[in-house]
């Protein structure tokens, strides 16, 4: 970006912290990558959003980026990570993952990466563990990252 652009911001909150806007602009944003790009028909608001911590990256006042975390069989899991369109390529993807691991700290984190991404999250420690399956018509892999990186 110019140096005169303006500057990534992440802010995280627990799901009781959210306000209605704010939570409204959070799913409307998974539901224009995940739905309206990948076509992945699936339902996105579920029963870990409540017991979340979601990360959103911020340019101006617009949601360009977010994930969530939430407690997985004693670790963190960590799932919709998301950048907009007019973002990707430009290292909002990396600054995220990095403000999602600032907020987990130093324990054991997990997920279910698109297969395509395994290697950007290969970038931050992440080991592919098994080989690639479906889920929501898409190929996936479970990768695993120690406490501490």
């Amino acid at each position: 970006m110019p140096p005169d652009a303006p500057a990534l911001r992440f802010t995280a909150h627990a799901f009781a912290e959210l306000t209605p806007a704010l939570l409204h602009e959070i799913l409307r944003r998974r539901a224009e990558v995940f739905v309206m790009e990948q076509r992945c028909f699936y339902l996105d608001p579920d029963e870990h959003d409540p017991e979340a911590r979601h990360v959103v990256g911020w340019l101006d006042d617009r949601i360009v980026a977010g994930a969530r975390h939430f407690p997985w069989q004693g670790r963190r899991k960590i799932g919709r990570v998301l950048t907009t369109k007019d973002v990707r390529g430009t290292g909002t993807g990396r600054a995220l993952m990095r403000a999602v691991l600032a907020d987990i700290g130093p324990v054991e984190t997990v997920l279910e990466a698109q297969a395509y991404l395994q290697r950007f999250y290969e970038f931050f420690g992440w080991k592919a563990e098994g080989g690639v399956y479906d889920l929501d018509d898409m190929p996936h892999i479970f990768m695993r990252r120690p406490a501490g990186g």
